[in-house]
């Protein structure tokens, strides 16, 4: 009668272990999940979202100007870099038509200006 009664204690120990292990595993999944909430709804989230899309919307209004006031021949791209900054590239067409990419700093006075105008037009 003793082996039957630590028998039923036993069981009833791995009983309490696996459901002590399926609310740990439940409550795993919920921190991942409040985690992933928190990251998509707070404030990054949201301010990375809105900003992508202002940062997107930017670039299409600058280059459409950029277009017109260097006939095709420039390029600038801008894209949301760490800490939320606003990099900057530009590329210039080759005489055979091939893009190459060129640090605004060696772009001609010209062609700054005409960046500088298109992305001043682009903000208005």
């Amino acid at each position: 009668e003793m082996y039957q009664n630590q028998c039923m204690e036993v069981e009833r120990i791995d009983d309490n272990i696996s459901a002590l292990k399926h609310d740990k595993d439940a409550l795993t999944n919920e921190v991942k999940f409040t985690a992933l909430i928190v990251d998509v709804f707070g404030t990054k989230g949201v301010q990375a979202f809105v900003l992508q899309n202002v940062i997107q919307a930017l670039q299409y209004r600058t280059q459409t100007y950029l277009n017109e006031l260097s006939d095709g021949s420039l390029q600038l791209r801008l894209e949301l870099g760490t800490n939320d900054s606003i990099v900057k590239k530009s590329a210039v067409r080759d005489p055979d038509g091939t893009w190459r990419n060129r640090p605004l700093s060696s772009l001609s006075g010209g062609q700054w200006r005409r960046i500088s105008l298109s992305l001043s037009l682009g903000f208005s």
